[in-house]
């Protein structure tokens, strides 16, 4: 979600190639603790779009640092490059634009904030 991609599909392909049951289950792990939510698709009634509560977004600076490890430590995950510079280089303009986006995101699809 912090790519600014809140539909299941999208996720899913993001690059990080999780398998769909095992997506499926950390979607629900992390909606049970309160970190993202979802609501119903606005034009289609079978697929959700997720987003991250105000608890999830406290854990974005700890997000951007377990992003720019893994993307050091772990073969196979790689972010594209243009995904990561501004992650590394300036992770305080990095941050404000995450939440800028999340912000317009709630406005847009739940009326204001999330909760």
């Amino acid at each position: 979600m912090i790519w600014n991609e809140h539909e299941f599909g999208a996720l899913r392909d993001s690059g990080e190639g999780i398998a769909t049951n095992i997506l499926t289950d950390r979607l629900k792990t992390l909606a049970a603790a309160g970190i993202i939510n979802s609501i119903k698709h606005p034009t289609n009634g079978t697929k959700k779009l997720y987003y991250l509560t105000k608890k999830g977004k406290a854990l974005l600076p700890l997000m951007r640092e377990m992003v720019i490890w893994g993307d050091a430590h772990c073969e196979g995950s790689k972010a594209p490059p243009e995904k990561m510079k501004p992650v590394i280089e300036n992770g305080g303009a990095f941050m404000a634009g995450i939440l800028a986006n999340l912000e317009a995101w709630e406005i847009e699809y739940l009326g204001g904030p999330a909760d």
